[in-house]
């Protein structure tokens, strides 16, 4: 049986999850080898789910969030909030296209973020 929620904390809850958190979604394996997906909320520390898909996974973090956000005001606690483009964003690629990417990173002597960097201004007129 759930217990009831007050209306008022509902509502505060609601309006923080509305605010455009961003996410890190990744791939791991159990101990068995069973593959699995998890995603982290990049502004709230340790507000992190998983799920047998990356769509699971960004489907539990939701009330991951509702839980972490209910707590830390439950405990006067602050809670972050997104503060605008990080300039980060994380991009899932072909193992074969990672694989060609290192090799030709390496080649030039350069980071993976100074390359896809470089390509994007490029690609957006910088």
């Amino acid at each position: 049986m759930k217990m009831k929620r007050d209306k008022n904390l509902d509502k505060q809850i609601k309006n923080f999850l509305n605010l455009p958190y961003t996410f890190t979604v990744g791939k791991d394996k159990e101990h068995d080898g069973k593959e699995y997906f998890y995603v982290q909320v990049n502004e709230l520390p340790g507000c992190v789910s998983d799920g047998n898909t990356a769509e699971a996974a960004l489907k539990n973090i939701k009330d991951a969030m509702y839980d972490w956000i209910e707590t830390s005001l439950l405990n006067g606690e602050r809670i972050p909030t997104p503060e605008g483009f990080s300039g980060k964003f994380t991009v899932r690629i072909p193992p074969s296209l990672h694989r060609d990417l290192i090799k030709r990173v390496t080649k030039e002597g350069i980071s993976i973020n100074q390359f896809i960097s470089t390509a994007i201004a490029r690609a957006v007129g910088f």
